[in-house]
């Protein structure tokens, strides 16, 4: 049997301490929701059927060091979460950053990875498999296209 995890580390920054703390404030509060199954209206737009967030936050001064607690995060909310940190702290801002997708066993299309960008708007995700599929279709455009020379 195989175990396929997501890894993230990464940092965001915001303006001030007190957005800091705010942000583990609304973080404990999804949760507190999440252990529950009880969603106050204030939380309504994070609402998963997932049974973990699947991260762990910590803070240092202004800077949120977010990481995943056991290779599960919910990628979505995660998203939701940032872009909510952003709507209420740095809405021009942005926080982009990597996650890699693995096997604990050697299966062919169980590795890869990739990044998000989270905006205030929203989020764009860009896959490893995806960028690899564009190359692959690149060179062969450009073989076919010395070929014909």
């Amino acid at each position: 049997m195989a175990d396929y995890t997501t890894h993230i580390c990464f940092e965001v920054e915001l303006p001030r301490e007190d957005c800091a703390a705010d942000a583990i404030v609304l973080y404990e509060q999804i949760e507190k929701a999440i252990d529950s199954d009880e969603w106050p209206d204030a939380l309504q737009q994070f609402k998963t059927d997932w049974l973990v967030f699947g991260i762990a936050i910590r803070h240092e001064g202004r800077v949120l060091t977010i990481s995943d607690d056991y290779g599960a995060p919910n990628m979505d909310l995660l998203c939701d979460y940032i872009q909510e940190l952003l709507r209420r702290f740095d809405p021009g801002g942005c926080v982009g950053f990597l996650y890699s997708e693995d096997c604990t066993a050697s299966r062919v299309g169980a590795f890869g990875g990739g990044a998000i960008l989270v905006t205030a708007d929203g989020a764009e995700w860009y896959s490893a498999s995806s960028a690899l599929d564009a190359m692959k279709k690149d060179f062969a455009a450009r073989q076919k296209i010395a070929a014909g020379r």
